[in-house]
């Protein structure tokens, strides 16, 4: 094809009339591609986006680009997709499609002028999911869903999603046009901040509708949130491969955790955001705990497989959020937040492998010596004192944890982390209670070390909306609950003492913050 010319470096001078269309003004500006709002005199009189190549883009690749376009528009018919009306070429031989004129803004603009609550939010996105299901189910791949591309305009009372430029639309099926689009290998097709990790990494594998799923998931978390998964000026600014390895390796935060972990005010935007949505940052953090995050960050999973399979579970999923159903996506499984915890915490976890591996080779040598009564016997007394050992041991670990959970919860970012090790070492004394022969003193204080660990990480100074106050209050209650009983049996130390100071802090902390107004519950 012909290579760009000079002319796509001078200023582009408006039309005053293509073929039965009288141009008015330019509406948007691409790469290759530039959209005017036109009137149609015949043979219907009406306002409609005419767009057409920039001169001097007319290579091959472009043509064919913008062909696809064209084919895409016209394969869907769906209120929420723009119509495609006519297409032709200039007296210059430069291809111009026509589609609908949609009178709208940014589906984000909408929300946040309007301040729509987080369910008008959610039923927007319900309307972009069905026009994006009609699109996938003619085997056609968005690729570059973001705010600008979805558009909302008034018919009536009524606000109606449209979705835009399919400019660089994937077929499943079919081609969308007789000429071929080579992309090459290393060239970024798409938006960085609304690409999916397999779309940033450009490699040959094959893009399927679950990328639209993982972008319609960070528009998503944007209208709700009022910010992207990832800061948009850090991704822009950071090298190519930075920008790939941070949409394939890091995870986003929850949703919910947006309103909660600021600690500067002056820079705190959080109550606009939140006024935007008719809340105000706790109550709006409580609206989107649990079913939005779970549904939010289930679009967003790095392995596709792990996605929504389809726009229509996805659909489906809303609505049952709507409609206070239990949604599919629900919190991740016990096996899949392990294998998580365990890639975030490597040196506790290897201790407790150590420890897992040592019982196993214990049952299995025992097994293989379980040949006689004499050896019975003898083995029983060896798993006894390798029972006292291994209790030490283990003993010994949860007292590491501790140590772990206490860094953990002086960092306002990895509050959700000392939760979770605290939760896990209180399942972990609580087995080795269990197990132990006799009432073992130091196990039971170490639990109530626990517990008082897990309601400090779910109320902290740093973060006091963090968690409700009713976890942190059962947390601390079973702490007091276990240290009455040692205090019952004479047991009392700078150990039991330290936990009793603890929990009177923390006690009086929320009754200041309950009196002072702010609603502590």
């Amino acid at each position: 094809g012909n290579l760009p010319t000079g002319d796509m470096f001078q200023p582009i001078e408006a039309p005053e009339r293509i073929g039965v269309y009288d141009i008015i003004r330019p509406l948007g500006e691409g790469g290759f591609g530039i959209v005017y709002l036109a009137r149609q005199s015949e043979p219907v009189r009406r306002q409609v986006a005419l767009k057409l190549i920039k001169p001097g883009m007319d290579t091959a690749s472009v043509i064919a680009r913008f062909e696809a376009e064209r084919q895409a528009l016209a394969i869907l018919d769906h209120v929420g997709v723009a119509k495609v009306f006519d297409a032709g070429t200039t007296e210059r031989g430069l291809p111009y499609f026509v589609m609908e004129f949609v009178k709208g803004v940014p589906i984000t603009t909408h929300c946040d002028r309007h301040k729509v609550d987080v369910e008008g939010r959610v039923r927007l996105m319900m309307q972009v999911c069905d026009a994006v299901l009609h699109a996938h189910q003619k085997g056609i791949v968005h690729r570059d869903l973001k705010p600008n591309n979805i558009l909302v305009e008034y018919d009536g009372a009524q606000a109606t999603v449209k979705v835009i430029d399919f400019g660089i639309a994937k077929s499943l099926n079919q081609p969308l046009t007789e000429k071929t689009i080579f992309t090459r290998e290393g060239q970024m097709i798409g938006t960085p901040e609304y690409m999916s990790p397999e779309q940033a990494e450009m490699s040959s594998q094959d893009i399927d509708t679950r990328s639209d799923i993982y972008s319609i998931g960070v528009i998503l978390y944007q209208i709700l949130t009022g910010s992207l998964p990832f800061d948009a000026e850090s991704l822009r600014s950071a090298g190519f491969a930075e920008i790939v390895r941070i949409i394939r390796e890091d995870d986003p935060p929850r949703p919910s955790t947006k309103f909660v972990t600021s600690i500067d005010p002056e820079s705190d935007r959080t109550s606009v955001h939140a006024a935007a949505r008719a809340s105000d940052p706790r109550s709006l953090s409580r609206s989107l705990r649990g079913d939005l995050d779970w549904i939010v960050m289930k679009c967003l999973e790095k392995d596709r497989a792990r996605r929504y399979d389809s726009t229509s579970a996805l659909l489906a999923d809303l609505q049952r959020y709507l409609e206070d159903q239990p949604v599919e996506a629900g919190p991740p499984s016990v096996t899949y937040r392990a294998r998580k915890f365990a890639r975030r915490h490597r040196g506790p976890i290897a201790a407790s492998l150590l420890v897992l591996l040592v019982l196993i080779a214990g049952i299995v040598v025992s097994a293989g010596f379980a040949v006689s009564e004499a050896r019975q016997r003898r083995i029983a007394v060896q798993e006894r004192d390798a029972k006292s050992e291994l209790l030490a041991v283990q003993t010994d670990h949860a007292v590491d944890l501790s140590g772990l959970i206490g860094t953990l919860i002086q960092r306002v970012d990895a509050l959700d982390e000392a939760t979770e090790l605290a939760a896990m070492r209180i399942g972990h004394l609580d087995r080795l209670l269990q197990t132990a022969q006799v009432d073992d003193v130091e196990l039971r204080t170490q639990l109530a070390e626990a517990y008082l660990e897990l309601g400090k990480s779910r109320w902290t100074n740093r973060n006091p909306s963090g968690d409700d106050w009713s976890g942190a209050k059962q947390a601390i209650d079973q702490s007091e609950s276990i240290l009455d009983a040692l205090d019952q049996q004479g047991i009392r130390s700078d150990r039991t003492h330290r936990p009793r100071a603890w929990i009177a802090f923390i006690r009086g902390d929320h009754h200041r913050l309950a009196t002072s107004g702010r609603n502590y519950e």
